[in-house]
């Protein structure tokens, strides 16, 4: 599956970043006793450039596998097609479209009776908004992801994933904002090796999860085979 391919690859990058910075660390803390010493300056910077190396490899590598990834989701999602909304739905979205008013449940109610239909929810979304009201229906009550919603989704996945193959250290970010904070405040420069990790993720759908695909069933379904989105 290209889901849980991309995010085998983006695991495999972390795992090879944690184990260069664990080296790194292991070679700082062997060298403690020289610091100060001409050799101790030597094998830091060795170990530094050997760390630089094996994730500069490490990101080529994520990075080749996740763009031919990526390339095949986008590739499955323009074969996505949209069923048209049925006859019932159309009478529903015009009677509502007539109305001066609309109240919440009553959109709820509309919600229900477009079977799933993408177009249909997405139709009523917008007439929920003219009558300034927000709703999400055809996010969260569509059988299946639209063509558009599963290209926005590969998108802000991409994202993600080069933003997260970017990262040589794999900091949290609020003890980043901490370093930043004091650099600026109190001209104190914080090494980021000694700032708490990125947390292990448990499985490919926990980092999913992290990286914003919200609903796997239904990402999977349109980006792995290119389904049908809408009633069918």
């Amino acid at each position: 599956m290209l889901t849980l391919d991309i995010a085998k690859t983006v695991l495999k990058f972390m795992a090879e970043r944690a184990q260069a910075r664990t080296d790194y660390l292991e070679t700082r803390r062997s060298l403690e006793a020289m610091a100060g010493s001409r050799y101790h300056e030597t094998a830091m910077r060795a170990a530094a450039e050997k760390r630089e190396k094996a994730i500069t490899a490490a990101q080529a590598l994520a990075r080749s596998e996740a763009q031919a990834i990526i390339a095949k989701m986008r590739e499955n999602a323009a074969t996505i097609r949209t069923n048209p909304p049925t006859p019932e739905m159309l009478a529903i979205l015009q009677a509502l479209e007539m109305r001066d008013a609309l109240k919440a449940d009553e959109l709820a109610e509309a919600a229900a009776a477009m079977g799933g239909n993408s177009l249909a929810l997405a139709a009523l979304d917008t007439l929920a908004r003219k009558n300034g009201q927000y709703s999400n229906f055809a996010e969260t009550m569509s059988e299946k992801l639209s063509r558009a919603a599963a290209e926005k989704m590969i998108n802000d996945l991409e994202k993600e994933v080069w933003k997260t193959i970017s990262d040589t250290v794999g900091a949290k970010e609020p003890a980043r904002e901490y370093a930043r904070y004091q650099a600026m405040t109190q001209g104190r420069e914080i090494d980021l090796d000694d700032l708490p990790q990125m947390p292990e993720y448990a499985d490919e759908f926990d980092l999913l999860a992290a990286l914003g695909v919200s609903d796997f069933d239904k990402f999977a379904a349109a980006v792995d085979k290119g389904a049908c989105s809408g009633n069918e």
